[in-house]
């Protein structure tokens, strides 16, 4: 496996704990929904996604010895907004109209063609 491979897989890991942290914000709020905001900061939804912001910063900063900055955070924000307009769908009930999918969609197709001219010649 190449350097460039594995950091793009830590990107990968990188982005799914941007969306699992930013998931379990939204699950901390629905949880302590009419407590007081500084007392809901406490809570087990709200520990776990700053815990995973905190992982999230560990893997990109590894992930960086062997991916340009300037593919390597545009493929984590964009995957990771991916993933959490999905989850939105499935875990809170939210829909999307056939302009946000086409967005969505668009999204996607921008990290395979950022990623794919990106990789070092073998």
């Amino acid at each position: 496996m190449t350097l460039f491979t594995l950091s793009f897989l830590l990107v990968i890991v990188a982005a799914v704990n941007t969306a699992a942290g930013n998931i379990f914000l939204k699950y901390s709020r629905i949880a302590t929904m009419g407590q007081p905001f500084f007392e809901s900061l406490f809570s087990v939804y709200f520990l776990l996604g700053i815990t995973c912001y905190a992982v999230n910063v560990i893997v990109f900063v590894k992930a960086l010895e062997g991916m340009p900055l300037s593919i390597a955070y545009p493929v984590l924000a964009s995957l990771g907004f991916a993933l959490v307009v999905l989850a939105s769908i499935v875990l809170f009930d939210e829909r999307l109209g056939v302009l946000q999918w086409a967005g969505l969609v668009l999204i996607l197709c921008g990290i395979v063609l950022l990623v794919s001219k990106s990789a070092p010649a073998a």
